[in-house]
């Protein structure tokens, strides 16, 4: 009894350490961060994406190194709410890499606080004090359509004031 009751700390004491050290925000950039301080980055904006209000803009960087946890990204676009950094999006294909962009917010985050799959789509989410983060993946029903992924990684401090 006394060897399950000091797994079960180590695990929590794991899993609140990777959240612990979450300082928010996306690389180099934290959350918050006005646009105007970021001229230097050479950012190029992108139009909006459907169901996106249009009080956000987005912004791609012309050289933006696409690799995140061993995964060449398709895209990672920076979005911004009333000039601040509010969110970063990442889009990835193949279920491989979902599984590297999992275990990268595993590391980041610790255990995930939810997950479901209905309809070939599978949806994880996580969640540290600074930030919150949401895989969406899209399963083929066939072997020759390309499965894609996005995770959604957003400010908690900046969606608290939102809401």
């Amino acid at each position: 009894m006394e060897k399950i009751f000091m797994v079960i700390i180590l695990i929590l004491a794991t899993t609140g350490a990777a959240a612990a050290k979450d300082q928010g925000g996306f690389r180099d950039l934290a959350w918050g961060t006005e646009l105007a301080r970021l001229a230097d980055l050479g950012l190029e904006k992108v139009p909006l994406s459907k169901g996106t209000t249009s009080q956000v803009e987005s912004y791609r960087r012309k050289k933006e190194n696409l690799d995140l946890a061993g995964v060449t990204c398709d895209t990672i676009t920076y979005n911004f709410l009333g000039n601040r950094l509010y969110s970063v999006t990442i889009d990835f294909s193949g279920s491989s890499n979902l599984k590297l962009i999992r275990d990268y917010c595993m590391k980041r985050f610790g255990s995930s606080s939810g997950s479901m799959v209905k309809d070939m789509e599978y949806f994880v989410s996580f969640e540290s004090p600074a930030t919150g983060a949401l895989i969406y993946y899209q399963f083929a029903k066939h072997s020759f359509f390309v499965r894609y992924g996005r995770l959604f990684l957003f400010s908690r401090e900046l969606d608290r004031v939102l809401q």
